[in-house]
Order: C-alpha cells, then structure tokens, then sequence
C-alpha cells in the first residue's frame, strides 16, 4: 500500500512539474510495485496448491472466480427474454419437471448387515464441504463426527433399510443448473442438468448400498460381458484403452474401422421410475431394500434457488444413479 501510495503521488508530481526526473522515478516504483505484487500472488498460489491436497475444492473456488462472469444470465423463451432471478429459478424447475415421463406404479437376503468397516470406508470417501444439504448437515461435519458415533449410525440405518423407511430430508434436493456443453445455446434451459445437493448421511448410506447392490448384480452376471463403466475394474477407462487398442490395431493391418458414438445424456434425464423398478425386481432385488429403492426413487423433490417443488425421476446427484445408467 505504501510503495502505491507513493507511485501515485510521484505521478501526480511528474505530471504537474513535467520533470523527466521524477516521471522515470515514478516508473521504478512502478515497476517496484508489480515485482512485488507478482511475488505476493507466488506465495498465495503456492499456499492454495498446499492447502489443495487436503481440501481439493479450495482448488475449485480458486478456479471458478477466475472464469465467474459478472453479468446476469438470460434466457429466451418463446421470443420473451427473462432474466430476473425468481423467473430463472421458476424457469429451470419447471424444465426439471417437464422432461421426466410418468409411468402407472406396481423377499431377498441380498444385503448384509450394515457392518463398521463398511460404514468406515463410505464416510471415508465423503468430499470435505462446509456447505450443507437439503438436511443442514454439513460434510465435513459428518465427516468429522461419524466415527464418533459409529454403532449408532449403523444401527440407525439397518433400521431405515429394514423397514424401507426414507428419510424426509434424504428426498429433497438443492438444484444447480449446470451447462451441458457442446457448443449448446445457454439462453436455453432445456440444454441444462439439474445437479442435486444431496444429503451427506444419505449418500453415505448410499454408497455402502451401491457396493453391495453392484456385488450382487456382478454374482447374477446381470451386465453383458462387454458392458464397461461404473464396474469393478471395468471403468470407462477401460473402455478408452479397449477402443484406443482396437482402433491402432487395425491401423497397423490396415483394416477399416468404423465407430459409432450415441449421446444419451439426455436419455439419463427421462429414466422412467416405474420401469426401473420392474427392472430392480426382474434381477431378484425383493423385499425391504426393492421399498426402500422405491421410497427413495418416487416422490422426491428438489428447489431450484426459491423452494419450486420438481417432481424427479434420478437426479444426477445420488450415488445409487450410477446403477440407474447401468440397467
């Protein structure tokens, strides 16, 4: 602030006297003052880069005021441009609702006792966040405090699965709009995603209950042998290397290759419920856990900045949605 305050007035001088001794003296404090500010924001990256390797998202909130824009988003909708906050929010939640497809609605000892060391590695994996879900709780909060309280969160949630019970906070959702990219009109909601907030207890319970179910389906041998992605050692990377060795093998034998690429991101988005759990049910998944799937899946809400209530089909936000692409 001082070597500032004395490089304006040094300018100031400069330009009232016109002495060319002062104005090159005014541009070494100049130069003074952007040597060290360039030093400073090297220390500043460098102390985010460490804090990063604990807490990834200070990271991200680095990035993202680097991209923020300040200007306020439009969207044309039919010819009327609309741009104020509360119709944005109003806009998106009744795109959200629009684009799922209701359908009429219709025992297995598949799952294990909620054990300890499987509630330990699921809240191991949590994200550290002070932002909190649609239930007030915090991740890294329940990050911090679940282990304390272990064998009560296991007892609490063999309860819940047992009795097919969800919940009222784990069935709302706090929205984000998200771009779904390609080069697609952003003044229209219709190329959006709606990415929920999730509550962390539920998801936690989640990912114990999405190990177990992929188990059980993999035993069933329900996905095809070719079927790659969200599986144990067949992730879509292994999809990239299997393509990528196909397509070099046929280069070198000069064989003719032809890929066929389908987006179904928008498919994702109008997953019928009623006909999912059909599908659950047809693969053995019975009794309390095909309840609590159900309860978990219908009747869900979610608030797009105000509280507009969306009737969802799997929102991208669950873990269990992993299995929803999968089926």
């Amino acid at each position: 602030m001082k070597v500032a305050r004395q490089k304006r007035l040094l300018f100031r001088k400069a330009s009232r006297t016109q002495c060319p001794i002062t104005f090159q003296l005014a541009k070494a404090h100049q130069r003074s003052l952007k040597a060290a500010i360039h030093v400073e924001h090297q220390r500043y990256t460098t102390r985010l880069a460490e804090k990063a390797t604990e807490n990834p998202k200070v990271f991200w909130y680095y990035v993202n005021s680097l991209r923020s824009s300040r200007y306020r988003p439009s969207f044309n909708i039919h010819g009327k441009l609309v741009d104020r906050p509360a119709e944005v929010s109003d806009l998106f939640a009744e795109q959200f609702s629009s684009i799922y497809v209701q359908a009429p609605a219709d025992d297995s000892e598949l799952f294990e006792k909620f054990s300890p060391q499987a509630l330990s590695s699921a809240i191991s994996k949590i994200k550290p966040s002070p932002i909190p879900g649609p239930d007030g709780m915090a991740p890294t909060f329940f990050r911090l405090l679940a282990p304390q309280v272990l064998v009560s969160l296991c007892t609490l949630f063999q309860s819940l699965l047992d009795h097919g019970t969800v919940p009222a906070s784990w069935i709302r959702g706090l929205v984000t709009p998200v771009h779904k990219g390609k080069s697609k009109p952003s003044n229209d909601p219709k190329n959006y995603r709606p990415i929920s907030i999730m509550s962390v207890m539920c998801r936690t319970f989640e990912r114990v209950l999405n190990s177990q179910l992929l188990h059980f389906l993999e035993r069933r041998k329900f996905f095809p042998a070719s079927q790659l992605g969200i599986r144990h050692d067949r992730s879509s990377d292994t999809a990239l290397a299997t393509v990528n060795q196909i397509v070099s093998h046929n280069l070198d034998n000069r064989a003719e290759t032809d890929l066929i690429q389908l987006d179904l991101s928008i498919a994702f988005d109008t997953i019928n419920i009623f006909l999912l759990l059909d599908k659950a049910k047809e693969s053995g998944i019975r009794g309390c856990l095909l309840r609590w799937l159900a309860n978990i899946l219908i009747g869900r809400s979610q608030s797009v900045s105000r509280l507009n209530v969306v009737n969802a089909s799997a929102a991208e936000g669950h873990v269990i949605q992993s299995l929803t692409k999968a089926s």
